[in-house]
């Protein structure tokens, strides 16, 4: 698929049907933290919907989360801040920040980023997880289609986004 370049506007998905998607500028990927070139496959989604699954047989296996590209949709449509802490610490918890190669994430309310990095390098202690931050993923529009799987990487000298392989099989 090559590199995904961020989009020239985005807007959050509105759910109340009654009021228009506010477009606004892409200010483009973030490097929230980390160096260097980092390689795995695409694993995440909606941090809700995770949570939902967790602990259930159909959660991923620890082992598929080694060395994993994470994409996470973090935040919540709510504005409450201790719904982001209870989604990030919950992962935290799970083990899947340590065996992470690297964070893609959602841009979100500045208090959201803070939490995000406060657990990261003060609670889980991980200041080198690279995290690039603003993707086009999760509830925005446009919307990133993310293949679950293939191989991604997070370049942190250049802030890109590669997905290295075909996003469909024939």
């Amino acid at each position: 698929m090559g590199e995904i370049v961020p989009c020239d506007k985005w807007a959050d998905i509105e759910w109340d049907k009654t009021k228009k998607s506010v477009w606004v500028q892409n200010t483009g990927y973030e490097l929230l933290q980390g160096s260097g070139i980092v390689r795995g496959r695409l694993l995440g989604g909606c941090c809700g919907s995770l949570l939902q699954i967790m602990g259930t047989e159909i959660f991923p296996d620890k082992k598929l989360w080694k060395d994993s590209i994470l994409f996470l949709d973090i935040g919540t449509p709510y504005g409450v801040e201790v719904a982001t802490l209870h989604q990030i610490r919950a992962f935290a918890s799970a083990g899947i920040f340590r065996q992470a190669g690297g964070l893609i994430c959602t841009g979100m309310h500045e208090s959201d980023k803070e939490i995000l990095l406060k657990v990261i390098r003060q609670e889980e202690d991980l200041p080198d997880l690279p995290i690039l931050y603003n993707a086009d993923i999760g509830h925005r529009i446009p919307m990133t289609v993310i293949p679950m799987g293939a191989l991604a990487e997070i370049d942190c000298n250049n802030n890109t986004f590669s997905i290295l392989e075909a996003g469909v099989r024939a």
